[in-house]
Formats: C-alpha cells, sequence, structure tokens
C-alpha cells in the first residue's frame, strides 16, 4: 500500500512539472532578430491564445 502511495505522489508532481514546462513553451513561443538596426520578430500569437 505505501509503494501504491508514493508512485502516485511522484506521478502528480511529474504531471505538475511537465504542465509548467508546457505553458511556459507556449508562452514563450516567440523569437526576434536584430538586423543593421532593424527588428525581425516571428511570434505565432493563435496558438499562445489556444494553448
Amino acid at each position: 500500500m505505501q509503494t501504491n502511495k508514493t508512485l502516485g505522489a511522484i506521478l502528480i508532481i511529474v504531471s505538475i512539472f511537465l504542465g509548467y514546462l508546457g505553458t511556459t513553451k507556449v508562452t514563450n513561443s516567440s523569437t526576434e532578430v536584430r538586423v543593421l538596426g532593424l527588428e525581425i520578430n516571428a511570434s505565432n500569437e493563435s496558438e499562445k491564445l489556444e494553448g
């Protein structure tokens, strides 16, 4: 019985961590480059709203 509780707690912690990583990745899904004083920005705003 102790093993089941431990395994359940580990799975909950791992799922919370993976959810945090997924949310962070969606939030930071943009890139910008500066070339000769010009800023080129590539982002996916629709995916940010859906995520």
